[in-house]
């Protein structure tokens, strides 16, 4: 895993300079004494871009392997409140598989006394469908931010893929695909109850990627297709609900990439 990682690190980082982009010293995760890298807690390497993993049991051996062995799921973004940890999850609800993520999604509740490693046990679920790709953060309110794709569909428009090949039953004609946006439902408690705001952020853009900042205001990233910049857009924690503003900012020069589920990385400095 960790080799894996390096080399993709590596890899990008060779493109970047082939391109003309030099990066900042020490990958922004050190600091330069006499010439050398010192590095942060967790990385390691010449330049500071190697992760340093701790010891982990095999993902065969982990106890989250599968605690639902129904439905699919996908990623999971935690928190920890007061000594436990609270996972929010994809999952693919009512046997239906992954290609129908779109319909299908739900978030799910989480929760481990015992680290990270688990064992999960599954409280129950967040949102229902459509909601994927949840990211969670805290704010400094005492509220919880749950970022994800998605919005509620009606009762009659919730797919069932029981006894059916993984495949959902015949929909009726009104039930529209909807927008893969991103949105954020709010709570005050990792438990619920969440108010959820569809497309607060944006009703075409989606894979929101969540950072606050210490006064309060939110930025929220975005996927990007093959342009040479990136959109964020700015909010406040305390109006979730909206207006959201959109920016533009141009990265790595004159780079053009695709980035599926991008995120912000703010170092021990700033």
């Amino acid at each position: 895993r960790g080799m894996i990682l390096r080399a993709l690190v590596q890899v990008a980082a060779l493109w970047l300079l082939v391109l003309g982009y030099t990066p900042p010293p020490c990958s922004l995760n050190g600091v330069m004494k006499k010439e050398k890298c010192v590095c942060d807690p967790g990385w390691s390497g010449p330049q500071c871009n190697d992760v340093s993993f701790m010891p982990a049991l095999p993902p065969a051996s982990q106890p989250l392997h599968s605690y639902n062995g129904n439905d699919s799921t996908w990623g999971m973004s935690v928190i920890e409140i007061d000594g436990v940890f609270h996972g929010y999850a994809t999952e693919i609800a009512t046997n239906c598989t992954l290609h129908y993520y779109g319909i299908a999604s739900t978030v799910v509740h989480l929760t481990s006394t015992k680290g990270p490693e688990g064992p999960w046990k599954r409280e129950g679920v967040a949102l229902h469908q459509f909601a994927h790709n949840p990211q969670i953060i805290k704010g400094t309110n005492g509220k919880l931010l749950l970022f994800h794709i998605g919005t509620p569909l009606k009762s009659h428009c919730v797919p069932n893929c029981t006894n059916n090949g993984g495949k959902p039953h015949r929909l009726p004609p009104d039930c529209i695909p909807p927008a893969h946006g991103s949105s954020v439902a709010v709570a005050t408690s990792p438990f619920g109850p969440w108010k959820r705001y569809p497309y607060a952020i944006s009703l075409m853009d989606t894979n929101p990627g969540p950072l606050l900042l210490p006064n309060g205001t939110l930025l929220c990233t975005v996927r990007r297709s093959h342009r040479d910049y990136v959109t964020i857009f700015v909010g406040d924690q305390n109006k979730p609900e909206g207006p959201w503003k959109k920016t533009e900012r141009r990265v790595h020069g004159s780079t053009k990439i695709y980035e599926e589920d991008p995120f912000f990385w703010q170092d021990t400095r700033g």
